[in-house]
């Protein structure tokens, strides 16, 4: 996920998959490729 800015619906999908994961946002974000950032803008 490489756009500028997601919509809701994008990050509403990465977010499921983040809980889902177990992992620490850290880590999920490394194994994604996604700037732990992004989750609080």
């Amino acid at each position: 996920m490489q756009s500028k800015k997601w919509t809701l619906s994008m990050f509403e999908t990465i977010y499921e998959r983040y809980q889902e994961s177990g992992s620490t946002l850290k880590a999920f974000c490394s194994n994604e490729g996604i700037q732990p950032d992004r989750f609080y803008e």
